[in-house]
């Protein structure tokens, strides 16, 4: 049955011509439309009013109705389908056949019969399906036929059963309330085609503007199936901006856009969106024509185009934002950790609202979690030693106007006691009226640089102990032989060889020595910067002119390879030098002793050795012989005695003579 029906309808469309017409954005389209409906649906609902109609005339005797009802139903579907009638001729056709039914009905069958509904039925059918001047033509009409009728009554013309039912009077007095609903249901009806017209146009302005928005946005805009992810349409930016063609784009889905190792993944999320309803906002990945890679921020959401269930998609490219927000994300990751490493945290304090911001550094640095403690300022007294709170509060407040920052270093009190040295910069920013409004600043935990400082104090003064208790003195020159530094002794050198003059840093060492010394000094200082070693002796005298030796020695001093200066010791060494000066007397004497040992002492023996020797050829007798013998045993023994005292003495003047060198 649904199929004869479908068939049926589809006979009397093509058969009206109703496919060719295509101007629904215009009411006399759907008037059309609703001509085209009117002929479907009078046939059959016809059969309603025909059957018994006809039955009823030829049980009564009344063939002529019978007939020209029969007539009518069998004409009207020859107008719905006849080719050579257009579609406005075929709808006054049919309120020309109804006219004819309605007044041969009121003629023979009077009031009591459907001729009089025909009338008001053909006005609002008129309004219906033709312009807007056919009703009140209609209403002419009536009001026509409803003058003929009068004249028919008063003149009692064609035996109408009207002239039994109705006086003149009656009759136009019923007739007018046909003729004001007529007016009034015309009126109402066209009102309403006024403003379907003008929702019409309404409509069709904000479906330009909205297919303006999508065709000439400057962000990529397509609309997808949500059944076969296919693309419906595309926006010229999309076009451009992705490198496909209008057709290539239709002939896609919308995984196409994704990696290919997302799809199946994008395909499950689309799928998923589409059954819940749900707005999609995200920022994913898509790849153009060229196979370039880029980050779009897609909104999504489900609408009906052209009754098909779609997908409207906006992409905005995103890839320079998100480039941005990793290097930003990357920036503020080394800046993290470089304050990690260099203990360094920004902190900001707002005057008006006394809202205080501390950097997750901060925290650390104070040893403290931010959820453990109330962030404002007195709740951070008890983190700070109490010596140093009131210099930290005072730096919350300019000494003067106009003042753009401040430095200060106090100690904080960390967990178990420790204590931290803080180093403190706070910049202070003013409103136009010159009022302070905010004050911010950065810590950096100086705990290990204080540390060090306080040990290289201690180290300075145990050096500086060691150097001002040694014996030498000491001065350390750059390569200019200016005086860089010098411990107590030297200076007490100096103020010794140049009269009381006091040794200064800054000045050359050439200022403290006497005229006659400078140019010894310049070579010797010129021979250790090319990295030899200078020893000499200088002797000086005392104000009561006692003599006065120091010994120098000029080491070079190196900084990588490189000879940049010199240091300058020099030792008291009067005591060694009177001590060899007295040994030197010694050798003297020694080398006097063995000159008389060698030549006054042995001269005499020698003799005597020859005389014994002389004596031998001498004939004596044999006690004489045995004396002389004797003699000349004892003048060898002595002679050796003498060689050895000899010897003994020029050893120790040669050991005397070695410990005078220097």
């Amino acid at each position: 049955m649904n199929k004869l029906w479908l068939a049926y309808e589809r006979f009397i469309e093509s058969s009206t011509g109703i496919g060719l017409l295509n101007r629904e954005n215009d009411v006399s389209f759907w008037k059309d439309r609703l001509f085209i409906n009117f002929c479907k649906y009078f046939l059959p609902a016809s059969l309603i009013a025909l059957l018994p109609g006809v039955y009823f005339s030829l049980k009564q005797g009344r063939e002529t109705i019978a007939i020209v009802d029969s007539f009518c139903f069998l004409l009207l579907p020859f107008i719905f389908t006849s080719s050579k009638l257009s579609i406005n001729l075929k709808k006054i056709s049919v309120i020309a056949v109804l006219y004819s039914l309605a007044i041969f009905l009121v003629a023979t069958l009077g009031y009591m019969g459907p001729g009089i509904l025909y009338f008001f039925a053909i006005t609002i059918l008129t309004i219906l399906i033709l312009p807007i001047s056919y009703a009140y033509w209609s209403i002419a009409v009536n009001a026509a036929i409803i003058a003929a009728f009068t004249f028919i009554i008063h003149f009692k013309l064609l035996h109408s059963p009207l002239i039994d039912q109705f006086t003149v009077g009656v009759w136009l007095t019923v007739n007018a309330n046909l003729i004001f609903l007529n007016i009034v249901c015309v009126l109402l009806i066209h009102h309403i085609f006024n403003s379907l017209q003008s929702t019409i146009n309404s409509k069709d302005q904000l479906q330009r503007n909205y297919k303006n928005i999508f065709d000439l946005s400057p962000i990529p805009m397509f609309l997808f199936d949500t059944a076969s992810l296919q693309f419906l349409n595309v926006n010229k930016a999309a076009i451009q901006h992705y490198g496909y063609g209008r057709e290539e784009f239709l002939n896609i889905t919308i995984k196409d856009l994704h990696p290919l190792e997302k799809r199946n993944e994008v395909e499950q999320q689309i799928r998923q969106d589409i059954r819940n309803g749900h707005f999609y906002s995200e920022v994913t990945n898509h790849v153009k024509n060229n196979g370039e890679l880029i980050d779009v921020k897609i909104e999504s959401d489900t609408i009906d185009y052209n009754g098909v269930a779609a997908r409207l998609v906006l992409a905005t490219d995103v890839t320079g934002q998100v480039k941005s927000q990793q290097a930003i994300l990357r920036t503020n990751q080394r800046l993290k950790t470089a304050q990690q490493i260099g203990k360094i945290g920004y902190w900001s304090y707002e005057c008006r609202t006394k809202a205080l911001f501390l950097s997750d550094e901060v925290y650390a640095m104070f040893g403290i979690k931010q959820e453990e403690i109330e962030l404002s300022v007195p709740s951070f007294e008890s983190l700070i030693h109490p010596d140093d709170w009131q210099q930290v509060i005072d730096a919350l407040t300019p000494s003067f106007i106009g003042q753009s920052h401040s430095e200060i270093e106090y100690r904080v009190i960390r967990p178990q006691l420790l204590t931290n040295y803080m180093y403190q910069i706070a910049t202070y920013v003013y409103d136009e009226e010159q009022r302070l409004v905010k004050i911010e600043g950065i810590t950096q935990d100086i705990t290990e640089s204080k540390q060090s400082q306080i040990k290289i104090k201690e180290s300075e003064f145990n050096l500086r102990a060691i150097f001002e208790s040694a014996v030498e003195g000491f001065l350390l020159l750059d390569a200019n032989s200016v005086v860089k530094t010098f411990n107590s002794k030297a200076e007490k050198f100096i103020a010794l060889t140049m009269g009381g003059l006091q040794c200064e840093t800054g000045r050359s060492i050439l200022d403290f020595m006497d005229a006659s010394r400078k140019e010894q000094f310049s070579y010797r200082f010129n021979e250790v910067l090319k990295g030899k070693i200078v020893e000499y002796d200088n002797n000086y005298q005392t104000e009561d002119g006692l003599p006065y030796w120091i010994r120098f020695i000029l080491t070079p001093v190196y900084e990588g390879n490189k000879v940049v200066g010199a240091c300058m010791a020099g030792r008291d060494v009067t005591l060694h030098k009177n001590y060899m000066q007295t040994i030197e007397e010694q050798n003297k004497a020694f080398y006097e002793i063995s000159w008389r040992q060698s030549h006054m002492v042995r001269a005499p023996l020698s003799r005597i050795m020859a005389l014994t020797t002389l004596l031998q050829d001498t004939p004596f007798d044999e006690e004489t012989m045995e004396l002389l013998q004797y003699l000349q045993l004892s003048s060898h023994e002595l002679d050796d005695i003498i060689k050895k005292i000899t010897e003994l003495t020029t050893q120790t003047a040669d050991v005397f003579k070695m410990e005078d060198k220097p």
